[in-house]
This record gives structure tokens, sequence and C-alpha cells, in this order.
């Protein structure tokens, strides 16, 4: 019997599905749902290797702070790390992972970065045109809020700026941002003190770096008591919870005649370290000729993770780059210690890159081991005796693949 207003019964059907889905697909739902991992899931899958830009110092996926009051050198360091990064060099003796590189300075302006980066690259040896990769923005006399709300019980949103910033790192492949310094990025109508606040400005930071699975390296001025009792804290709690490292620099002081006197040092802790090692000291730097150099002994252990694999490739390349260099000057190499000892002679090499004696020698039984270099003729002395010393491997007659195809994999 037909019902006057009723609905064919398929249709209501499908209008029932139609609900449930919608059901599950709210806001509410996909808000409860969203990030959901089954724990079994983890079963047979490869545990992922803890990524670094400055190895057991500043991670990748996470907010770093470097807070120190004015005029301790955090903008140089900055820098310094920023040349460290495109350059592939170390920062204060630790190993980084070369990216391409965005400083965000609010302080300094153009005029004034050109200036301090001029001293740091005529100390290190390296010209402008070695800092492919590095990109500078002058946010002097800016705007810098990367927050703002409509009203004190709205919600938090990105900025304009910051949106297309966040953007143009993505398109860049930035991997690490470098912001100087804190107070010029943080809404000025926001509350430092309030924890809501902080949590929303850090949120912004962390997913900014989780995104460009790269690291933020926020430079940050403690408050008076958190240069008084050393925390380098500042404001809400919040900004030491939601950073995953966190590291102070102050001037060391020493007693003269009952008086704190400056000794030209600057000291980094560590303050905060979710990933890495729990020891305090970084370094001990001081100035000179236009950067700050290490004054203490570098780190002993060696490059952890993902750095020690590429520390040990990275000598391999070096050694057969010597290796090369000077049999085409028709020199000889030996395996064995003596005044020819590919090692020492190599690490000695301007084309040695600051390896030392220890990881040529690593290197050597590596590439020993894995068929690349042998020891053999390379040459005759001038009463046509063979020469002997380590060269690549030779070629297999039976048409065997070259060994060096799988040297550096």
């Amino acid at each position: 019997m037909d019902v006057e207003g009723a609905i064919p019964l398929d249709e209501a059907r499908w209008l029932e599905q139609q609900r449930r889905l919608k059901e599950r697909l709210s806001p509410a739902n996909m808000r409860l749902h969203h990030g959901l991992v089954g724990a079994i899931s983890f079963e047979g899958r490869e545990i992922p290797e803890r990524r670094w830009i400055v190895d057991g110092i500043i991670p990748c996926r996470a907010t770093t702070l470097f807070s120190g009051h004015g005029a301790s050198g955090k903008s140089v360091l900055g820098l310094q790390l920023a040349v460290a990064t495109v350059t592939g060099r170390d920062w204060l003796g630790y190993a980084v992972q070369p990216c391409p590189v965005a400083v965000l300075s609010c302080e300094d302006d153009e005029d004034e970065m050109q200036r301090r980066l001029s001293g740091i690259l005529e100390a290190e040896g390296l010209r402008f045109r070695d800092l492919n990769g590095l990109h500078l923005f002058d946010r002097s006399n800016r705007d810098n809020a990367i927050l703002h709300r409509e009203g004190a019980y709205r919600p938090w949103e990105v900025t304009p700026w910051w949106s297309t910033f966040c953007e143009w790192a993505e398109k860049e492949e930035i991997g690490l941002i470098i912001c100087d310094s804190l107070y010029d990025f943080f809404p000025a109508s926001a509350n430092q003190l309030n924890n809501g606040d902080v949590h929303a400005f850090m949120s912004a930071l962390n997913g900014l770096a989780r995104d460009r699975d790269g690291a933020v390296l926020v430079l940050a001025h403690p408050s008076q008591s958190g240069i008084r009792d050393r925390t380098g804290e500042a404001g809400s709690v919040a900004f030491h919870n939601k950073a995953r490292s966190r590291l102070f620099i102050e001037r060391e002081k020493s007693k003269v005649d009952g008086e704190d006197e400056d000794t030209g040092i600057r000291v980094i802790t560590r303050k905060k370290s979710n990933y890495g090692v729990d020891t305090p000291d970084v370094a001990r730097v001081e100035w000179l000729a236009g950067r700050f150099v290490r004054v203490d002994a570098p780190p002993a252990s060696a490059p952890s993770g993902f750095f020690a694999g590429q520390a040990k490739r990275e000598a391999k390349v070096v050694f057969l780059a010597c290796l090369n260099a000077i049999t085409k000057q028709g020199r000889t190499v030996s395996a064995c210690k003596g005044s020819n000892y590919a090692p020492k002679i190599f690490a000695r090499l301007p084309g040695g890159r600051g390896t030392k004696v220890a990881e040529f020698e690593r290197a050597m039984e590596d590439l020993f081991s894995d068929g690349v270099i042998e020891v053999g003729a390379v040459g005759r002395h001038a009463n046509r005796s063979k020469k002997e010393g380590i060269r690549l491997t030779q070629p297999k007659t039976d048409g065997a693949a070259d060994p060096t195809q799988d040297a550096l994999l």
C-alpha cells in the first residue's frame, strides 16, 4: 500500500548509508581518529633511525631553543651553523647534516648579515659563492608574528606571511630554519606566561619542522631570573616543554680581587635533550678572527645514527679521491706502516678534507674488504722494475662486475 509522502525502500537505505558515512566523517570523529596507529602494525617494520641536523644537539622534526643574554653570540653562532650546514662542515666539532637553510633575521638587517658572514667566510677560507642553498630573510622592522586571531576566545591561526613562507620552504626543500629571535615571532596580543598561547606558538613551529622533515632553531632571550639561575628560561614552562632540545649560552666569569670578570669565553650548555645524550656541556668557545672557535676538546664519541654511516662513507670517498690524485702524480702509497703509509700521507693532503689518520685507516680496511682496492703493480721504477702499491682493483677478465660499483653503497 502506498503511503503519501513515503520514499522508495532503496532510496531510504541509500540515505541511511549516507547519514552513517557523514557521521563517520564528521569533524569530531575525524579529530578523534586522526593519527591513529595500531601498535600491531609495527611488527616486522624496520625501526626508523633518529635523524639530526647537528648530531646529538639539534634533532630533526622538532624545535630547538637557543637562549642567551643579548650580545652573547647567538646570532653569529646561528650564522656559523647555517654556513656549516650548506657547506657540509662541522659546527663546533659536531657533525652536521647538509641541507638548504633559511635564516629569518628580525634583529640584523641585510647589511649586518653580510658583514657577519664575510668574517665567518674569511676565517673559514670560503667564498660567498660557496653558500649555495643558504637563504637570508631581512625581517627587521616588520610584523613577524606567525599567529593571529580575531578575538580573545577565538583559535589561533597562522598569519598570511608565515603561511607563504612555509609554502616557499617546502618548494625549496629547506631542512633547517633559523628564527632570530623568538619574541619577534611571538604574537604581540599573546601572553608569554599563558600556557595555551605558548602551546599554540610552539605547535606551529613544531608543525613546520615535521612538515619539512627538518629542524627549527629559535634564538631567544632569557628572563632576568633565567640569567641569574642559569636556566636560560623565560615565560611559560610550555616553551621548555614543547621544545625537544634547549641550549643556553653565557659568558664565563672568573674571580679577580673578589669581583666577577669576563674571561672572553662563552659556555654553551644543554638544558634539555629529549633524544640526545644527557650530558650538560656542549662547547666552550671564544671569538677569534670573525667567528667563534672551540677552545675545549671536541666530542670524543663517534658520530651516531645517520652520521655514523655518513662519516664512514665520506672517509671512503675521500680515500679514493686521494688515491686517484697520488696515482696521477706517479707516486705510490702503501698499506703497511712506513714512510709512504697511505692513511698518514692522505691526512696531510689538501684533498684530505681534515680526515684523521684513524678514519683513513678504517676506510682503507673497509675498501680492502669490499674488494675496491688491492695491492699490485702501479707503474715502474727508472730501472723498469715494477712499482707496487695500493691501487683500484683491476677488472676481472671473465666479465665479472666492477667492485667499485658497490663500494660506496
